[in-house]
């Protein structure tokens, strides 16, 4: 049984390095967010239970057997040194994985428990060739530049897809502007992905520079630079599988009924649940028991449909969706038209029970640092005009930021659980929030 190794780095050339050595001897490797506490760390390894943990040396998150010390046969010439600088915690209660394997991925967590998410090296090969097909990558001349976690696909698939086809890659340890301008500077970097926040933060002048960026994330604004191609995809799914609403070459789209239970896949269907099949979709969650596919297909979770073009148009997570009085809303519906209103920066929309309607629509409004007023009768009426009145929040909040995770995903939880405990202030025509808002409705 081949090894799983953990690697408690932050992305860089020292994690490409261990990366493409733990797949050249036929293990796989479990990337840990440097970002989380100790605590949040230890609970990821006696979930997935991985055979060693490479750290930075008196750092460890776990006190177990350092008796073997494998990065001894991962040094070449011109690591040694750097390598010095960590080390290799043995678990004595670590699981191995099944040849083949290339990388376990906790997935965020935001709701339960983690899972482990085994994504075969075929997959990754997959995706990496599927990407470079649509983006028609030179290896001799395109250079890839890593910012995002790698501890997330998204970070992790750029380092990967270097490895795998041969794409030379940077990576650095975070998002900096300023160290990525140099890099556009002197290593001539022109390939990357980004999430939205990010893409933002680097200002279309810089943005412009690249050749092509990927963008992902849970909500992808309207318009962006030419050279920005929308992605949609998971960790399920070794990374983006629709580009631009089109899906890769390699994988299979269908639909399956939101409206009926265990409802089987539907190859007419235009809309529904989105389902994928093919080369890049990840083998199992690790110790899971039950099956995670139906014949070869992975309900994703999200619904969706095909528009006029047969391009596919995401709708967001079935989970969020709220009904109420009998009424589907779709949060990102109502965010985008939220969005629209001056003066408001972001905006998150979710669903919390009410003993009239089942659920209420609410929304988190965070306003633009301009200072700019909004006009909230002119929001709800947008609402109602585009949607419909059952659309319009019945309550709105104003909140400094919206609490997100490492990627950019909004944590509606949290922003719900604070609203039920007043620790957020309320929006209405009855309370003044001072001159930023005009709420004469």
């Amino acid at each position: 049984m081949r090894k799983l190794v953990a690697l408690d780095l932050p992305g860089g050339d020292l994690f490409r390095f261990l990366t493409e050595k733990c797949f050249e001897n036929g293990d796989a490797i479990l990337p840990l967010d440097t970002r989380l506490s100790k605590h949040a760390k230890q609970r990821i390894i006696k979930l997935l239970r991985p055979n060693y943990i490479i750290t930075p040396t008196g750092n460890s998150v776990e006190a177990s057997s350092r008796s073997e010390n494998i990065l001894d046969r991962y040094v070449i010439t011109g690591k040694t040194g750097v390598l010095r600088d960590f080390e290799t915690v043995a678990l004595k209660d670590g699981v191995g994985t099944e040849d083949g394997d290339g990388v376990v991925i906790p997935t965020s967590g935001t709701t339960g428990t983690p899972k482990g998410v085994v994504i075969g090296i075929d997959a990754l090969l997959a995706s990496a060739q599927a990407t470079n097909r649509y983006l028609k990558t030179n290896p001799g001349q395109d250079k890839w530049l890593c910012c995002l976690p790698v501890s997330h696909i998204g970070g992790l698939s750029i380092i990967t897809r270097g490895i795998l086809t041969g794409t030379e890659v940077v990576a650095i340890a975070k998002f900096d502007k300023e160290t990525i301008v140099g890099l556009i500077k002197e290593e001539k970097v022109n390939l990357t992905s980004l999430v939205p926040t990010t893409l933002d933060r680097l200002g279309n002048t810089y943005a412009d520079q690249f050749r092509k960026i990927l963008l992902g994330g849970s909500k992808l604004p309207d318009n962006t630079p030419s050279n920005v191609i929308k992605t949609y995809g998971m960790t399920e799914t070794a990374s983006g599988v629709v580009y631009d609403g089109n899906i890769l070459d390699g994988m299979e789209l269908a639909f399956r009924s939101i409206d009926k239970a265990n409802s089987v896949i539907d190859r007419s269907l235009k809309e529904g649940e989105i389902c994928l099949r093919g080369a890049m979709l990840f083998k199992n969650y690790r110790f899971a028991n039950e099956t995670s596919k139906l014949d070869g297909w992975f309900p994703t979770g999200d619904a969706g449909k095909l528009d006029q073009c047969g391009k596919l148009i995401v709708d967001g997570r079935i989970a969020e969706l709220i009904i109420t009085g009998g009424e589907k809303v779709w949060p990102s519906h109502v965010e985008k038209v939220i969005l629209k209103t001056k003066g408001i920066a972001e905006a998150v929309v979710a669903g919390m029970e009410d003993k009239i309607w089942g659920q209420k629509v609410v929304a988190f409004l965070v306003k633009h640092e301009t200072g700019e007023k909004v006009d909230i009768a002119s929001l709800k009426e947008s609402i109602k005009d585009e949607i419909g009145p059952w659309a319009v929040p019945k309550s709105l909040y104003l909140v400094n930021q919206i609490p997100k995770t490492a990627i950019g995903k909004p944590i509606k939880s949290q922003l719900t659980a604070y609203a039920l405990e007043g620790r957020i202030p309320l929006i209405d025509k009855d309370r003044s929030l001072g001159t930023g808002f005009s709420v004469q409705d």
